[in-house]
């Protein structure tokens, strides 16, 4: 069972799917002298960076149904990203 826990007991929570806005939180917190110009690796090259992959609706809902506690920690780590970036 996963357990509830919020992402205030973490120092630093970076997002996959935000993963220039993580490394700028993680540089400008612990690592300033981390290379700011990251490449990415292991992407798909027909896919252009901000098209989303399609789920049809049944399939939508029921990862929905069965993630719905992690969803909420993915959301909650999604606002600390971004309250970090404003700091």
């Amino acid at each position: 069972m996963f357990r509830t826990f919020t992402t205030n007991a973490f120092d630093f929570v970076g997002i996959t799917e935000e993963y220039d806005k993580s490394i700028h939180v993680l540089r400008a917190k612990y690592v300033p002298g981390l290379p700011a110009i990251i490449s990415p690796k292991n992407i798909n090259p027909e896919k252009r960076i901000n098209d989303r992959y399609e789920l049809d609706s049944d399939t939508r809902d029921y990862l929905l149904s069965k993630l719905s506690p992690k969803m909420q920690v993915y959301q909650s780590a999604k606002q600390q990203l971004e309250k970090e970036l404003l700091l």
